[in-house]
């Protein structure tokens, strides 16, 4: 249990590419208190495509997609918060699960069909998510069917092109090609076969034999493996893992229709979130009793601790009681204030923390409609600005981050540029 600016995070819940998931608390005023999942960036290599992950998943607003609650950093840290989802992930599901039944099959897989559906149509960008596996899927306890991680969510035409779990990749990425909305059909195509025959579709003990396996190899029809899987099936997900990515379907929406007409030819009656729900319950009833358990845990021992808050947002940190106290804003603006320091008199140390704070803002605050290769040439030009005002450089300084400011226009640098040449006075 540790405070993290305005959360206190108190257990570690997963381990993506990218970052460590945290469970966390966030605090505010007359006892108030939210359970949220906090993901903390592991490796600056990877910042872009978190600030990529906090900027296009904050505006998402969708049932079956993880919502985004806040971004920022604590010292070196880079932060995503989430809302907390009390489940499971997919491959956890169907690992428990052994065989998925086709009515619930169906009802999941309508889940994931309109999460990425709306991901594909969002604001007219032409996003792929790239990174659709099983662990990516979260199923609540209240039968709830979530996707998420972003962090390599962009447009089709994106000047970088990665992607995520090399067992879900589709051929043409392997082979070179360029990722677009049909890439993220095969990977649904992948989902599909492995909840149908509860088993792995691409696995082998190095990358390399996966991918020889995902470029080589036949695949079988999910009925094969599973003789209760019907024949129309069969045809939906192979459709869907065509190797050629133009006789897959044309879109989700192709897919989504599919499903819903041989629903109705087989005469299946739906299930709704809380038939759903109840299944949930009844297989992972000992897995829910744990959870809830540690979650009362963790909120008896927050109670033990002597939390205030006062004013507007702020950090929190552990004082010599053993409690937890919040400095806030107005704190810090209040000792500006009694200080009132000048332009003149501030150091150079005093920028070089101002312009530290500020370097994410460069990419947070420039929106998805620039290129990845503007924002890494902003970032590039503020570091170096960085670098040369820290040895003094202060002519070599200025011009790079007029450079920076050009192409973001934040005014936080133009008042940066400007103390610089008061510093030169």
């Amino acid at each position: 249990m540790r405070p993290f600016g305005e959360y206190i995070l108190t257990a570690e819940i997963g381990e993506g590419g990218m970052g460590k998931v945290f469970r966390a608390w966030k605090f505010s005023h007359e006892g108030f208190k939210k359970i949220i999942a906090i993901k903390i960036l592991k490796s600056q290599k990877d910042l872009r495509f978190f600030i990529n992950e906090a900027k296009i998943s904050a505006r998402f607003e969708h049932e079956n997609v993880v919502k985004t609650i806040d971004f920022g950093r604590v010292g070196d840290e880079f932060f995503l918060a989430m809302e907390y989802i009390r489940g499971v992930n997919l491959r956890e599901f169907m690992e428990v699960v052994k065989e998925v039944q086709i009515d619930i099959f169906l009802f999941i897989a309508e889940k994931i069909l309109s999460a990425v559906e709306y991901i594909h149509r969002f604001e007219g960008k032409f996003l792929v998510h790239r990174d659709i596996n099983p662990r990516n899927i979260l199923i609540s306890w209240t039968g709830g069917v979530k996707l998420t991680d972003f962090g390599i969510t962009l447009p089709t035409r994106s000047e970088i092109d990665p992607f995520g779990k090399v067992g879900y990749t589709p051929p043409e990425i392997l082979t070179g090609g360029r990722w677009s909305q049909l890439g993220d059909i095969w990977c649904v195509g992948v989902l599909f076969w492995e909840m149908l025959t509860s088993q792995r579709l691409f696995s082998g003990e190095s990358r390399e034999e996966v991918k020889k396996k995902i470029l080589n190899s036949e695949i079988q029809p999910p009925s094969e493996i599973n003789p209760l899987v019907p024949p129309e099936l069969d045809k939906i997900v192979l459709k869907s893992l065509a190797k050629v990515p133009n006789l897959r379907y044309a879109d989700i929406g192709e897919i989504t229709e599919s499903i819903k007409e041989f629903s109705r030819n087989k005469g299946i009656k739906p299930i709704f979130q809380d038939d759903f729900s109840a299944f949930i319950k009844d297989v992972f009833h000992k897995r829910i009793k744990e959870e809830e358990q540690k979650i009362l845990s963790e909120e008896r021992e927050l109670a033990k601790l002597n939390i205030e808050k006062t004013g507007k947002a702020g950090g929190i940190s552990l004082n010599t009681t053993g409690g937890i106290s919040l400095n806030t804003k107005e704190k810090r603006r209040s000792k500006r204030k009694k200080d009132k320091p000048s332009l003149l008199s501030l150091s150079i140390r005093g920028i070089q923390s101002f312009a530290l704070a500020l370097g994410f803002l460069i990419g947070f605050t420039m929106g998805i409609v620039k290129s990845v290769l503007d924002i890494r040439d902003a970032q590039e030009s503020f570091s170096k600005g960085m670098m040369l005002f820290r040895e003094k450089n202060f002519r070599e300084a200025k011009e790079n981050f007029e450079k920076s400011l050009k192409i973001t226009g934040i005014q936080e640098i133009s008042d940066i540029i400007t103390k610089i040449e008061m510093i030169k006075q």
